[in-house]
């Protein structure tokens, strides 16, 4: 397969699940093809923090927290199986993501990638997870589901 945009910072095992990766292997790159910028906005975070962000951390034996699910979902997947209604998060189709910085600053990371989203800096990512809500779960939730298109901080209820 040719891909369309291959990440600098990121491998297909930081992007997927365990289930995922076991059913596709590199294939899996066909899910994040359909529009890149999602991967690209992923490279610019990285850049422009200066150090290490995780997704995935189950490929990387040692690293901490284990981490599974931050980026694309599938129906079998725990967080998804688990639900007992509609289900439609942005880590369904790609366009969601958790990520965590290596370094260990959540609250940091937090009011950096919102102050990326809100200079316009990303072309995708608009809304972020209330940091209220992630940063004492050691992640920052990102997506492009803004229902107006402007940034956007977000509860989940």
């Amino acid at each position: 397969m040719t891909l369309i945009y291959v990440p600098k910072y990121y491998n297909i095992k930081e992007l997927v699940s365990p289930v995922v990766y076991n059913k596709y292997g590199n294939s899996a790159w066909m899910f994040f093809q359909g529009d890149p910028e999602y991967l690209m906005d992923l490279d610019f975070l990285r850049e422009e923090w200066g150090s290490g962000i995780y997704l995935n951390t189950w490929a990387f034996p040692g690293v901490k927290p284990y981490r599974d699910e931050a980026a694309y979902r599938c129906n079998v997947d725990d967080i998804v199986r688990k639900k007992r209604g509609p289900y439609c998060s942005g880590h369904t189709m790609c366009k969601a993501f958790d990520p965590m910085p290596a370094n260990g600053q959540y609250e940091k990371f937090w009011h950096f990638i919102w102050a990326l989203i809100t200079n316009g800096k990303f072309k995708r990512f608009n809304r972020i997870e209330h940091h209220k809500h992630t940063v004492a779960k050691g992640y920052v939730h990102i997506d492009s589901f803004s229902p107006s298109g402007k940034p956007e901080v977000f509860t989940i209820k």
